[in-house]
């Protein structure tokens, strides 16, 4: 089997549902993590890792954009910003996608904007473990794996393997959970920091697409 190449961590911030008065997010973030080569995915493990035991926490303690705490958030992307890895995301506003996306299920339309990201750069994708966020997605692990592997190994083995996540034991997970919750809040211009986080890794971000 040829070497692994890269190694692309996903986590998503919003919803993927459609009920907007029942409390849908009107936006859908799906951020890529990239490391191009596998050294430097396990050096940013280890860096979650000893950030995490700097502050005290048990290696339980999840970094999670939404339940830290600012300082700790501003704190954890200003240690990870040293290491090296780009970033790949889509934010798609489902008010405007067609009425034809609105009527799928939220799950078919979740793997949908997967899929549909991960093809936008599968030119640069190259023998790539993927690992996706979601106990949920271990369930059908099957299926996306083959889902995914008919949209990006057309000519070239772009994905290698799939593995769903737990982000309680993958550190690599929190940190796409932490960009993905920082392109999400600087959609949110009423919130006083929603520039503070995307700032600091802004130089790592290779492709933000706006969709449609």
């Amino acid at each position: 089997m040829p070497a692994l190449k890269q190694t692309i961590v996903l986590d998503d911030a919003g919803d993927a549902g459609f009920k907007f008065r029942q409390g849908s997010s009107r936006y859908l973030v799906i951020a890529c993590v990239v490391f191009d080569d596998p050294l430097d995915a396990e050096y940013a493990s280890v860096v979650i890792r000893m950030f995490r035991r700097s502050l005290g926490w048990k290696d339980t303690h999840e970094f999670k954009f939404n339940k830290n705490r600012r300082k700790d958030k501003l704190a954890f992307l200003s240690e990870i910003k040293k290491c090296n890895f780009k970033i790949r995301a889509i934010v798609v506003d489902k008010m405007a996608v067609s009425e034809r996306s609105q009527g799928t299920s939220s799950r078919e339309f979740y793997l949908s904007v997967i899929r549909d990201v991960l093809v936008r750069f599968a030119d640069r994708m190259e023998n790539a473990k993927i690992i996706i966020d979601g106990d949920d997605l271990k369930q059908q692990a099957q299926r996306v794996r083959l889902y995914l592997r008919r949209a990006l190994n057309t000519n070239k083995q772009k994905m290698r393997t799939f593995q769903p996540a737990d982000s309680v034991k993958e550190g690599l997970v929190q940190l796409a959970d932490m960009v993905a919750g920082s392109i999400y809040r600087s959609l949110q211009p009423d919130k006083t920091d929603h520039d503070d986080c995307l700032s600091i890794i802004e130089n790592k971000v290779e492709d933000l697409w706006l969709y449609p």
